[in-house]
């Protein structure tokens, strides 16, 4: 009898195992929000926003760009925003290709922008050319993707304009004072981050929306009590998913690609789809 539960306790383990390294990692599937809250809902009503990242591209294996490409074709965004961490930590020459070919895919009406991870500045730190040609200042012509370094850009939204605010991870100054001058006035403002630890320094007040990234979900499926336990992820009250405080929202994305182990349990990869509607 207990030969038979190990045997059956190991062909679990064995399974287990398995559908979390050759088969959750590679279904990516689409979350639908409807969001209908304020401003950013009359600016982009009738708008369907994109949001993915960490994406981890890998030297050796790692997601397929076409299979992202090819599910963004079907969900047809009006606008597309990137959340870092394009590459995995040391990537060298064929990450960086990957990352830069899906880029140069990426295409919708309202535009594509994006944020680094912290990631995409190691190894051989070709992060550079996601924005500028090698060796020169001029902005890349591989592709249309707009990266927000500390910087914001306003688009032409249905009522107004949209206000994109990029937060740089690598940026030496306090993330407090860049994100004040990044989110001045009142308008409807999304921003990028690829640290969800951004959204404690706003005030609950604000009126905004923060998509970040970078947790993956955790990769391992856990209850929120039980990261904030663990401490292992720099925000664990916010793991992944929808979160609000007043007026601000957060949304944490579970990421596509993984990070150290490609192993996925309980926290698929996701590509996030907002549906704005007028409230």
């Amino acid at each position: 009898m207990g030969s038979r539960v190990k045997w059956a306790a190991g062909v679990g383990a064995a399974s287990i195992l398995l559908y979390a390294t050759a088969i959750e990692p590679t279904q990516i599937s689409v979350t639908n929000i409807v969001f209908n809250e304020g401003d950013l809902s009359k600016a982009l009503d009738g708008c369907r926003v994109a949001f993915l990242s960490d994406l981890h591209f890998r030297d050796a294996g790692g997601p397929a760009p076409n299979l992202v490409l090819r599910q963004l074709d079907e969900i047809q965004p009006d606008l597309i925003l990137l959340g870092g961490d394009f590459v995995e930590w040391g990537a060298r020459g064929r990450a960086y290709d990957q990352a830069l070919a899906f880029l140069a895919g990426l295409h919708a009406p309202l535009g594509v922008f994006a944020v680094l991870g912290d990631a995409d500045a190691t190894g051989a730190r070709r992060s550079c050319e996601f924005c500028h040609e090698p060796g020169e200042p001029d902005r890349t012509s591989r592709h249309d993707v707009t990266f927000l370094r500390d910087q914001a850009a306003e688009i032409p939204a249905r009522t107004g304009t949209l206000r994109i605010a990029g937060l740089d991870p690598k940026a030496h100054s306090h993330p407090d004072a860049r994100l004040r001058s990044l989110i001045r006035g009142s308008g409807p403002t999304i921003v990028l981050s690829h640290s969800s630890t951004s959204f404690a320094e706003i005030a609950a007040a604000r009126e905004i929306l923060v998509l970040s990234g970078d947790t993956h979900g955790g990769q391992v499926w856990l209850p929120t009590w039980a990261w904030r336990l663990l401490r292992l992820l720099p925000d664990p009250s916010h793991p992944s998913g929808l979160y609000r405080e007043d007026k601000k929202f957060l949304y944490v994305t579970r990421g596509i690609g993984t990070s150290r182990l490609p192993f996925r349990l309980g926290a698929p990869p996701e590509i996030v789809l907002f549906e704005f509607r007028r409230p």
